[in-house]
């Protein structure tokens, strides 16, 4: 979520500007280090503290590559809605899911038997490394294989996590102190109530793109009908990932093979994966190829979602586009809003805040756009390409 225009800062920096923050980043790290011994000390099955170094792209949490005597590890300070609740909930499902030989990591348990430690009114956890590459960049990195794998892996996890029902439902996450999330996930980030998100929104959208605004008021209404409506009632819920995207996954060359960060694991239709931040890749690109892009995609999920002998079923299938489109209000307007009040990064200016927030937002229109050319929003046009299985 930073934005790239920060790439270069640091090279037209005067050398007593890098000096400053050379000796600033100096202090942080030395504060990292002493952090991250103490956490070793509370969690007590870690050996002995080695090294630690910034993970570099977490936005929400503070992430960190930990070395010990025992391995190499990931820590992760985790935003206050993270309850340690959530977490130890959190472990069971990472469990159950190794246990049927789905590659995700392992939280590490405390000596203590807790998955959380808690330090400095800060909630805590240790993390196991998945073996593989991960892309840190734009989506485009990946091949075509290492997205079709993603899709396959989708599916199949899918297809384990509705026999998970014994788990019960994830401690929800919790509101911060005095009501202001760093978050927003309750009720914004999943929220079915689309006038609550169109308070939320607009406001932004009439600073930072007001073309946008009529279109958008159309489709907040046209949502709040959809997830009122029988078909998108009818479906079921089950445990999703929550934030299925590249930078949440590792490959081993053209293979999908792990999958991690589960800070928004919920349980909700297994479409609001298939339609968040992996789908929106295909949305961005031309015009010209976005209706094939992406009607290619969801023919890909239902393949494999058929092959795992979980197909969708045709009531899936007819609120398919509409959940695409609350996608794109979820992780586009949603997040353009919220990066109006969010606190800025260490070196990021209010003008480059502000100019980052009103490209998400025009990309969110651009990706609307998209989905409109596919299956316009009256009707019940079908998807390209769609099957019968699941009728």
């Amino acid at each position: 979520m930073r934005p790239a225009a920060l790439a270069g800062r640091v090279d037209s920096m005067d050398q007593a500007d890098q000096a400053d923050q050379a000796d600033l980043a100096d202090q942080a790290d030395q504060a990292d280090q002493a952090l991250l011994r103490e956490f070793v000390a509370a969690h007590g099955r870690l050996g002995e503290f080695g090294s630690a170094r910034p993970n570099g792209h977490a936005f929400l949490n503070a992430v960190w590559h930990l070395h010990t005597g025992h391995g190499e590890f990931v820590v992760k300070r985790h935003v206050p809605e993270v309850s340690a609740a959530r977490l130890d909930w959190t472990a069971r499902l990472l469990d159950a899911l190794r246990t049927d030989r789905f590659p995700v990591d392992a939280i590490l348990r405390s000596a203590a038997g807790t998955a959380a430690v808690q330090l400095h009114g800060r909630t805590f956890s240790a993390h196991t490394l998945l073996p593989g590459e991960c892309f840190r960049g734009g989506m485009a990195r990946l091949t075509e294989l290492q997205r079709g794998s993603a899709v396959d892996g989708l599916a199949r996890f899918h297809a384990l996590t509705r026999r998970l029902s014994d788990l019960g439902p994830p401690p929800p996450l919790e509101p911060a102190a005095g009501g202001a999330s760093a978050v927003d996930p309750e009720p914004l980030l999943f929220t079915e109530d689309f006038d609550a998100l169109a308070a939320y929104c607009l406001p932004a959208v009439d600073q930072l793109a007001p073309h946008c605004r009529d279109d958008l008021m159309e489709l907040f209404d046209h949502l709040a009908r959809v997830v009122a409506g029988k078909d998108y009632r009818s479906l079921d819920r089950q445990v999703i990932h929550g934030d299925f995207r590249h930078k949440n996954m590792v490959f081993s060359g053209e293979s999908f093979t792990g999958l991690f960060d589960w800070d928004f694991v919920q349980i909700a239709p297994r479409l609001v994966d298939v339609s968040g931040r992996f789908a929106q890749h295909y949305l961005d690109v031309s015009a010209e190829e976005g209706p094939a892009a992406i009607t290619a995609y969801l023919a890909r999920y239902r393949g494999a979602a058929l092959a795992e002998g979980v197909p969708l079923t045709a009531a899936e299938e007819r609120v398919l586009p509409d959940l695409l489109r609350a996608g794109v209000v979820h992780t586009g307007v949603v997040v353009a809003a919220f990066l109006g009040h969010a606190p800025l990064m260490v070196d990021e200016t209010a003008d480059e805040r502000t100019a980052e927030a009103r490209r998400r937002l025009l990309r969110a229109h651009t990706q609307l756009a998209t989905i409109d050319a596919c299956w316009p929003r009256t009707g019940r046009n079908e998807p390209a390409g769609r099957s019968e299985e699941g009728q």
